[in-house]
């Protein structure tokens, strides 16, 4: 039976052996430890289909075409110009 929508525990996270969502799932883990207040991920094009596939398998053709959070953090796919895999843009820091 499908799951209804991707969750991953990101405190006792496991390798899920798609290169696409374990990046993803590290990427946060790493800036949380740093205090970084992540707003999305974008993943190249190649990158977020293997994710995409990830979903499909693990939770169904109709999640896989919704838009993607992981752990709160959207998760996108844009076209990148700079040979990069994975772009992460953060939150404004509050003015004061």
């Amino acid at each position: 039976m499908k799951k209804n929508f991707p969750t991953l525990d990101l405190q006792n996270y496991t390798k899920q052996h798609n290169i696409a969502i374990d990046m993803c799932a590290m990427c946060i883990m790493v800036e949380r430890q740093q205090n970084r207040a992540i707003k999305a991920i974008v993943l190249s094009t190649a990158y977020f289909n293997i994710l995409q596939k990830w979903v499909k398998d693990n939770y169904g053709e109709e999640t896989a075409e919704k838009e993607f959070y992981l752990d709160g953090i959207e998760i996108r796919k844009e076209k990148i110009y700079t040979g990069q895999t994975l772009l992460i843009e953060y939150h404004k820091k509050a003015e004061a």
